[in-house]
């Protein structure tokens, strides 16, 4: 009888066949719990896109809210001083006498010198104001 491998030949054709197997076994069952793995990058990309959007839509809507959020506290009558965060109704006229005492404020910061209107909430209300 003829031999054709080596008994050192034919292990390393076994280990390479048994390797060729394994990859084949790997491909099928990557190809089954991620079939397509381009379209889960497509989607991660999409994703990103839209967070980027919405970031930018995000910080649009907040600019346009401090836009139409700006009071001016030396025209502004009652009920548009209501609209401030923390300010009601007999804070409003506190803020209107002031103003006429003070002949205007000159500052936002003489909203200080209102009767009710502290350093906490002046801190609230000093950026949605003007004069």
């Amino acid at each position: 009888m003829i031999k054709v491998f080596t008994p050192q030949e034919r292990n390393i054709i076994f280990a390479l066949s048994l390797l060729l197997l394994i990859g084949l076994f790997v491909k099928i069952i990557k190809e089954k719990v991620f079939p397509d793995s381009s379209e889960t990058l497509k989607l991660i990309a999409v994703s990103e896109e839209i967070k980027s959007n919405y970031s930018d839509v995000k910080s649009a809507i907040s600019i346009e809210d401090s836009i139409i959020a700006l009071i001016n506290i030396n025209e502004s009558d009652a009920t548009e001083l209501v609209s401030l965060s923390g300010v009601g109704p007999k804070l409003a006229e506190k803020i209107i006498q002031t103003r006429n005492q003070l002949n205007g404020f000159k500052s936002i910061e003489d909203l200080l010198k209102v009767p009710g209107i502290g350093t906490k909430k002046f801190q609230i209300i000093h950026s949605k104001v003007t004069l």
